[in-house]
């Protein structure tokens, strides 16, 4: 793995491709012992979950639904602290076992956010299952994260889904900013 740049930022090296996807074999089992008789519905948040739902979906030998979201919070390198976009949640998750899907979670507004608008139909239990969590830059620590790739801390990072100003989400390994 060589250094990306994009624009003027050069990042290097964060996450190889391979440790990644052993990650989520690894999440996919735990995953797995939890909803393999429950029937849940995935809700991939759009853009950046993409390829870490599709990796994890064709993980699964059980049945599930699959519903993709679309939730915009984020600017450049820095969270805009407000949703910017919604659009999406094309199922109703009455009497269901909803997990989303996040590629990231940082302050936990977007997917605080999502987990109110599916509160309002009533599922069994939702639950979060994210690639990579700051935790330390929770600002909603209730949210009901059960499944996580990598914990890391300040580093802003793109690849496997991660952009910068929609660039870079091709990358197979992840990489973080130099600064």
């Amino acid at each position: 793995m060589n250094s990306y740049k994009i624009d003027d930022l050069t990042f290097k090296p964060f996450l190889s491709e391979a440790e990644i996807l052993a990650r989520i074999s690894q999440l996919a089992n735990e995953i797995s012992k939890e909803y393999i008789d429950k029937n849940p519905i995935f809700i991939c948040v759009l853009n950046g979950s993409f390829f870490f739902a599709a990796e994890l979906l064709r993980c699964f030998s059980f049945d599930y639904e699959i519903s993709f979201v679309r939730v915009k919070s984020y600017d450049g390198v820095n969270s805009s602290n407000a949703i910017k976009e919604f659009f999406g949640l094309d199922c109703s998750a009455e009497n269901s076992h909803v997990v989303i899907l996040e590629d990231i979670v940082e302050s936990g507004l977007t997917t605080h956010y999502l987990i109110n608008k599916l509160q309002a139909n009533g599922p069994i239990s939702v639950s979060i299952a994210t690639l990579l969590f700051k935790p330390n830059q929770l600002k909603h620590a209730e949210l009901p994260i059960k499944h996580v790739g990598f914990k890391i801390s300040h580093e802003f990072v793109i690849g496997f889904g991660l952009d910068y100003n929609g660039k870079a989400r091709n990358l197979r390994d992840i990489y973080q900013l130099v600064e």
